[in-house]
């Protein structure tokens, strides 16, 4: 299993088909020790483009630390799986 280290993260939405649609993107950092959610945090709100969407963030990640994705459309939250967790 890779360590997630200090780096530049990206929290990205993308679709196939359909109308472009306006989405909130975030992410989560959890400590794996604990469990505890050590930062939970929104990007922004972007409409997609050619069906895509993305923010990126350079991210100070300790060895205990893992991150995932968070999204929001029209009221309903939307979460990925943990980076090496």
């Amino acid at each position: 299993m890779a360590t997630v280290r200090p780096g530049v993260y990206k929290a990205s939405y993308a679709r196939h088909q359909g109308a472009e649609i306006t989405v909130k993107l975030g992410y989560q950092i959890r400590m794996k020790r604990t469990g505890d959610i050590a930062e939970s945090k929104w990007l922004g709100t972007k409409k997609t483009r050619n069906g895509y969407a993305a923010f990126t963030k350079r991210l100070p990640m300790g060895d205990d630390a893992c991150i995932r994705a968070k999204m929001k459309h029209r009221g309903k939250f939307y979460i990925s799986k943990y980076l090496d967790c």
